[in-house]
C-alpha cells in the first residue's frame, strides 16, 4: 500500500508540474503576441524561478562583439551580471538559444551554492528549461522579424512619397527657373541700356549686381535641393570617394582639425554617389557650426560582414537626450542654422539614409560633443 500510494504521489506530482509548465507556455505564447520584447525575456526569468524553484535566472544575448550581454533577469542581479560568473556556479544549469553552434544567447538557472536547496540538474529541469528557452528565441526573432519589417516599411512609404514628391519639385523648380531666371537677364539689359547712368553711381550698379548674384544663388540652393527629391541612381560606391568629395565641396576653417580613419579599407555599398556625398557633406557643416568653426572632427570606418559603418565625432557641446530624435524632424530647427542653405539641416541625412537602405544614429550626452553613426548594406548582402 506505501509503495502504491508512494507511485501516484509520483504521478500527481508530475500532473500538477506538467499543467503548471502548460499554463506557463501558455501565457508566454500570449506575450508573444502582446508584449515588446524586454517584457516578455523578464516574464521569462520570473516562470524559470517558479517552476524550477531557484533562486535566479538570467538571459545573455550575443551583440556584435560575440559577446554575451545580459538582457533579462530575476533574483540575484549582483551574481549573474557575468556570464563567465554564471558559468563557474555549481547549481546552475545553462542551456543555449537554439542550436549551439549558432546560438542567439544562453538561458541560465541557479541557486547559491551554500544553500540547501536542491540541485538543478535533472532531466525534467533541462526540459522545462528548453521550453522557455524556446520562447525566448521566438521573442528574439520576432524582435529582429519586426525591425526589418518596420525599416521596409519605412523605406517603402519613403520611396512613395518621394515619387509624389519629384514631380511637384520638377513643376516647382521649372516655374522658378522661369520667374528667378529672369531676374539676370533683366539685369543684363538694364546694365547695358543704362550703362554711363550705372558709372556714375555705384550703389545702383553695386545693388543690381547684389541682385543678379542672389538670384544666381537662389537658383543654385533649389536646384542642389530639389535634385535630391528625384529618383536616386544606385550604384557601387566608394566611401573614400564619398567622403573626400564632400570635405572638397566643404569650407573647412583654418581651426578645425580633421581626422580620418579607415575609410579605404571600407567594402563598397550600394548607394546613390550624389547622395551620399550630400549626407557627408550635411554632417561635417552640422559639426563646424555646432564647434562655432573651432574644434576637431574624427572620422571612422567600421565594417561587418553585413554592414559598413562610418561614425563622425565632433568636440562640439554635444546634443542634450532628449532632443535625439527631434533633430531628424522636418520641423525642428536651431539656431545656428547654416546661411544659405534653406534649413531642412538632419532631416535630409535622415531621409536620403532611409532612401538608400542605411541608417543613422546619434550619440551625445549633451555636454561632450556628438557622434552620428551611419550605416549601409554592403554590396554582396543588397
Amino acid at each position: 500500500d506505501n509503495h502504491s500510494l508512494q507511485s501516484l504521489a509520483t504521478y500527481a506530482i508530475t500532473a500538477i508540474q506538467e499543467v503548471r509548465l502548460l499554463d506557463a507556455l501558455q501565457e508566454a505564447a500570449q506575450l508573444l503576441i502582446s508584449q515588446p520584447t524586454q517584457k516578455v525575456l523578464d516574464r521569462l526569468c520570473m516562470m524559470a524561478n517558479d517552476l524550477l524553484n531557484t533562486s535566479s535566472s538570467a538571459i545573455w544575448l550575443k551583440n556584435e562583439s560575440n559577446e554575451f550581454q545580459l538582457v533579462a533577469s530575476n533574483g540575484a542581479k549582483q551574481k549573474i551580471e557575468s556570464f563567465s560568473e554564471m558559468k563557474k556556479q555549481n547549481n546552475a544549469l545553462i542551456l543555449p538559444l537554439g542550436e549551439e553552434a549558432e546560438a542567439l544567447g544562453m538561458f541560465g538557472v541557479f541557486n547559491p551554492t551554500t544553500s540547501e536547496e536542491r540541485s538543478v540538474k535533472s532531466d525534467w529541469d533541462k526540459k522545462v528549461l528548453a521550453c522557455l528557452a524556446n520562447y525566448a528565441v521566438l521573442a528574439v526573432q520576432n524582435e529582429s522579424s519586426q525591425q526589418t519589417l518596420r525599416r521596409t516599411q519605412e523605406q517603402h512609404w519613403t520611396a512613395e512619397t518621394f515619387a509624389a514628391v519629384g514631380d511637384i519639385s520638377a513643376n516647382l523648380l521649372h516655374n522658378m527657373n522661369n520667374k528667378v531666371g529672369a531676374i539676370p537677364v533683366r539685369v543684363q539689359a538694364i546694365q547695358d541700356k543704362y550703362a554711363q547712368t550705372l558709372e556714375a553711381d555705384a550703389y545702383l550698379s553695386n545693388t543690381l549686381a547684389e541682385i543678379e548674384h542672389s538670384a544666381m544663388e537662389a537658383m543654385q540652393i533649389v536646384q542642389e535641393n530639389l535634385s535630391h527629391l528625384r529618383p536616386i541612381r544606385m550604384e557601387k560606391v566608394n566611401i573614400a570617394v564619398c567622403m573626400k568629395d564632400a570635405i572638397h565641396a566643404t569650407q573647412i576653417p583654418s581651426d578645425v582639425q580633421m581626422e580620418i580613419n579607415s575609410l579605404n579599407d571600407l567594402p563598397m555599398v550600394i548607394a546613390g554617389k550624389q547622395s551620399l556625398t550630400f549626407v557627408f557633406r550635411n554632417l561635417i557643416e552640422n559639426a563646424i557650426a555646432a564647434m562655432k568653426a573651432k574644434g576637431s572632427i574624427v572620422i571612422q570606418g567600421l565594417s561587418s560582414a553585413e554592414w559598413v559603418e562610418v561614425s563622425l565625432t565632433d568636440s562640439g557641446p554635444g546634443i542634450a537626450p532628449e532632443l535625439h530624435n527631434q533633430i531628424f524632424e522636418l520641423n525642428f530647427s536651431r539656431t545656428g542654422s547654416h546661411p544659405g542653405k534653406l534649413g531642412f539641416g538632419l532631416w535630409w541625412v535622415k531621409t536620403l539614409m532611409t532612401r538608400l537602405g542605411g541608417s543613422v544614429h546619434v550619440e551625445s550626452d549633451g555636454e561632450h560633443g556628438t557622434t552620428f553613426r551611419l550605416r549601409l548594406p554592403i554590396v554582396e548582402h543588397v
